[in-house]
């Protein structure tokens, strides 16, 4: 899905710059679908990441613990994870219902249409690190 998300972006910004050099008459509304195009392939993508275990970790830095302290830090971690996800889930909503009425500038998305991927991709984050929490607790020996 990310791919095709990211092909639509590179064909529309070649589709831009022909329409604006060759035919000088640009588009309307490029700038503003690429910035939601990245918005989908960061926050939808982000979850996946989660899940496979791809996000930036200092690995090296927790072996060098002691095996308790390693417990400790992991568990503060993906508690954090879940505290911050889960609170910018809950803005995200929020934040969406109270400007249903409101339309992005240039190409008059619905501002709810524009957010869903912020929204969807916390509140999907929040629950991938749910699920390593009850994990962590669940197989104590198993990476996390």
């Amino acid at each position: 899905m990310a791919s095709i998300i990211l092909l639509s972006t590179v064909a529309m910004v070649i589709l831009q710059v022909t329409m604006r050099t060759v035919f000088s008459l640009p588009l309307i509304g490029p700038e503003e679908l690429a910035r939601y195009f990245n918005i989908c392939i960061v926050f939808l993508a982000a979850p996946y990441a989660a899940r496979c275990g791809s996000h930036i970790r200092m690995k090296e830095l927790l072996q060098l613990m002691p095996m308790k302290i390693q417990r400790i830090v992991t568990f503060l971690i993906l508690l954090s994870a879940v505290v911050v996800y889960g609170t910018i889930a809950t803005a995200a909503i929020v934040t969406t219902l109270s400007n249903q009425g409101n339309v992005t500038p240039t190409l008059q998305m619905p501002f709810a249409l524009f957010f869903l991927p912020t929204m969807i991709g916390f509140s999907w984050l929040t629950l991938e690190y749910v699920g390593l929490l009850v994990k962590f607790f669940k197989e104590p020996g198993a990476a996390v």
